[in-house]
C-alpha cells in the first residue's frame, strides 16, 4: 500500500532511513520528528536516531543544514542516553557528522 509522507509513521521512519529509501522526502521528516523527541523509536528509544546512522555521508555533505540539525539533536540527547550500546552508535554517528 502507498502512503504520503504525512501517513508515515515512526517505524516507517526507520525503516525507509535504515534502507536509504527516499532519504531527500524522509530524512526531513525524521528530524521533524526528533526536534519533538530526540529519543523516538518504535521498538526502543532513539531508534530514528539509529536509523538515521545508515545515512550516508554524501547525503550530509550536500545537505549541510540538516546534518547541523541533527549534530544539534545528538549533542543535547547524549546525556540522556543510559544504554551503553546506544550511547555508543549515537556518538559514532556525532563524530563522522562534525568531521568535515
Amino acid at each position: 500500500r502507498k502512503k504520503s509522507l504525512q501517513e508515515l509513521t515512526i517505524n516507517d521512519l526507520c525503516i525507509a532511513c535504515r534502507q536509504n529509501i527516499f532519504p531527500e522526502y524522509v530524512v526531513p521528516l525524521a528530524l521533524e520528528k526528533l526536534e519533538l523527541n530526540p529519543l523516538i523509536g518504535h521498538q526502543y528509544d532513539g531508534e530514528l536516531l539509529v536509523a538515521l546512522e545508515r545515512t550516508s555521508s554524501r547525503y550530509w555533505e550536500k545537505h549541510d543544514g540538516e546534518r547541523r540539525i541533527l549534530v544539534e539533536l545528538l549533542t543535547g540527547s547524549l546525556p540522556k542516553i543510559k544504554g551503553e550500546e546506544l550511547r555508543s552508535v549515537l556518538e559514532s554517528l556525532l563524530s563522522r557528522l562534525q568531521v568535515r
